[in-house]
């Protein structure tokens, strides 16, 4: 359903924040195509928190990168947070940041999709000291983003389909992180010089 909602709906990205709805309204305009463009928001940093996007939350307090991205250098990353600063912080950062009131603004606001990027430890886990296939080091940090088991998760995701059909939005599920890495940059939770995605024991995953 995802991947059809995908074809037909395309959303004109924004920032969707605790304190503040950032969305320019556009009008529906038909594509060379003929699919309808949506008005759509961006629910981006809740599943995958990326530090520039919420950089003065206390969430990435005493983190620092460990590795730099294939381009532009270090850049702090979920990962980065190292185990016991991930069970501790993720579920409040979720409590923050995934709220009712932001879909009370969106239908205020006219949005009809909303783009939720989530990563693959969101879904899927590991048996105890496995996870993606990668050298030892960029592997053991990885293994960081499966400190909370899918189950932890699964409420916010609840909330978020229940709030959409309750305020009129439609959900794109993003699967933005992939097992190993797809890019090496924040965005897939891990900052690494070399993506590992592509190796038969991820790509199995």
């Amino acid at each position: 359903m995802a991947i059809q909602l995908a074809s037909l709906l395309v959303a004109a990205i924004a920032h969707v924040r605790v304190d503040s709805v950032r969305i320019v309204r556009q009008s529906h305009v038909q594509s060379a195509s003929g699919h309808t463009h949506a008005f759509g928001a961006n629910y981006g940093s809740r599943f995958i928190p990326e530090e520039w996007m919420f950089s003065d939350d206390p969430f990435w307090d005493g983190v620092y990168a460990q590795s730099p991205q294939p381009e532009g250098g270090p850049r702090v990353a979920l990962s980065d947070l190292g185990e016991s600063r991930f069970r501790e912080r993720m579920v409040q950062w979720l409590d923050r940041y995934v709220i009712e009131s932001d879909f009370v603004k969106m239908q205020q606001l006219g949005v009809e999709v909303l783009r939720v990027p989530c990563g693959y430890w969101n879904w899927i886990s590991y048996a105890p000291g496995q996870g993606p296939n990668a050298p030892a080091n960029e592997s053991a940090r990885m293994q960081v983003l499966q400190t909370l088991s899918p189950a932890t998760y699964r409420p916010y995701f609840d909330k978020i389909f229940q709030w959409a059909a309750q305020y009129g939005v439609r959900i794109l599920l993003d699967l933005h992180s992939l097992p190993g890495s797809q890019n090496g940059e924040q965005t897939s939770g891990i900052s690494v010089e070399t993506p590992y995605w592509n190796t038969d024991w991820n790509i199995q995953r």
